[in-house]
């Protein structure tokens, strides 16, 4: 009976994914947070992963033939960098320290990995698209949050971490919540004028906010923390300039950014404070920063000084030790989940020599740049506020990636590179049709 009941949904599921790939993608740029809950589990030789990539893949060729869209040119700001690296991982798997590890983490850069920073271009099309993207987000962080709240997973002692699903671990869960804290804030929250929905971005945040720090994970609230305060710096900053150094009065949206961003500082602060005991596993993992007692700093300072050594010495620096190849150098082991240097940019450059660094640096810094020019563009507030949201989406990946993971633990960061490019492309478009609009 079950199975009856549970095959027409797998194939009403099955239509609107393949309908609408960006849902499709964005399960499977995010699918370590259930896929290992045993009430999810595939039949083997499936993984969540691979299915959902090819279901967003299968979504990508439906559009093209049933819309008879125009696949769209990879820009050559992530084309080049992405080449490059990727000529130097493969050329350096014929002599890397760790084979077997090797191995496997090529593979996963070629393709998963790599469909994870081009994926959006060729999914993200329009302006709707973007905002289903955004909402698979929150709809995956309220599935979680139930998940947390109904598992009674939520630890107030000192060094307990929760995560979701059972199985998803905490700094994933960390992650994903960070991620949806930003897209929550900046764009629902701010882009709203209905209270009844202000409410609701303002539940969504604190919620979100709340299982970041319930997490015990220190780099994803730290990372949300700053990047928070960089965006308010920046809106504020803004405003500021109109009004005294232009000499401007002060607009209505103006006003309405303020008002907004006294609102969050004041609910989260007093929702924090009530609720700190909650937070001790955090606080506490926070406060060994400091005396470097039990806890992992003094073994990923080792591990970057390792790294930095490797990359200023001659011919390592130039070839690295091969991708992978840390594993063996620097702990004597090579299996399929190796040892990593927990920073993107050493991970690369201790595979890859700086060749590679240089390019994947290269790669974030036109990154940045091209999201910073497209504020210039369209005042209008959704496209303004999607993009001051991809802005900090990308530097919170970025504080998150230089703590957490290697090249192929950091999709969401790459996934967000894509998606400014995939977002250029559509705004382009929209000035371009206005232009001619007014041109006839």
């Amino acid at each position: 009976m079950s199975y009856i009941i549970l095959f027409p949904i797998i194939i009403i599921g099955l239509f609107y994914l393949i309908k609408y790939p960006e849902i499709a993608f964005v399960l499977f740029v995010n699918a370590g947070i259930f896929k290992a809950d045993p009430r999810f589990q595939l039949p083997e030789p499936l993984d969540w992963t691979i299915l959902l990539a090819l279901i967003s893949i299968v979504g990508i060729f439906r559009k093209r033939i049933m819309k008879r869209t125009i696949y769209p040119q990879i820009h050559r700001n992530i084309l080049i960098p992405y080449i490059i690296m990727a000529a130097l991982s493969i050329i350096s798997y014929s002599y890397t320290l760790s084979p077997i590890y090797g191995e496997i983490k090529l593979l996963k850069f070629l393709t998963l990995t790599s469909y994870a920073l081009f994926g959006p271009i060729y999914i993200i099309r329009d302006v709707n698209d973007m905002r289903r993207f955004f909402g698979t987000y929150v709809g995956l962080s309220i599935i979680t949050f139930g998940d947390v709240i109904m598992a009674g997973e939520i630890q107030t002692f000192k060094y307990n971490f929760t995560q979701a699903f059972g199985s998803s671990g905490y700094l994933v869960l960390g992650k994903i919540s960070g991620e949806v804290s930003i897209i929550v804030a900046l764009y629902y929250y701010l882009n709203q004028n209905k209270i009844w929905l202000r409410a609701i971005s303002i539940a969504l945040l604190i919620s979100n906010i709340y299982l970041t720090l319930i997490t015990g994970a220190r780099g994803s609230a730290i990372a949300l923390g700053v990047v928070l305060i960089i965006a308010i710096l920046f809106l504020v900053g803004k405003i500021i300039k109109n009004n005294i150094v232009l000499n401007k009065s002060l607009s209505k949206t103006g006003l309405k950014i303020i008002l907004s961003i006294i609102v969050i500082l004041i609910s989260v602060s007093i929702f924090t404070i009530e609720n700190k005991e909650k937070f001790s596993s955090l606080i506490a993992r926070t406060s060994q920063l400091t005396n470097n007692i039990n806890t992992s700093v003094p073994v990923r300072i080792h591990q970057f000084k390792i790294a930095i050594d490797i990359l200023t010495t001659m011919p390592t620096a130039f070839t690295g030790l091969g991708i992978g190849g840390f594993s063996m150098y620097a702990h004597g082991y090579d299996k399929t989940r190796g040892a990593f240097v927990h920073n993107i940019f050493l991970d690369i450059g201790v595979d890859i020599g700086v060749i590679g660094l240089l390019s994947f640096i290269i790669m974030i810094i036109l990154a940045l740049k091209t999201c910073l020019q497209l504020l210039k563009y369209d005042k209008s507030d959704d496209n303004y506020y999607i993009r001051i949201t991809l802005l900090t989406l990308l530097l919170f990946m970025l504080f998150y990636s230089s703590v957490h993971g290697n090249i192929n633990d950091s999709r969401s960061l790459l996934t967000w590179v894509g998606t400014i490019y995939a977002y250029e492309t559509i705004l382009r478009k929209q000035i371009y049709y206005k232009r001619h609009q007014i041109g006839r």
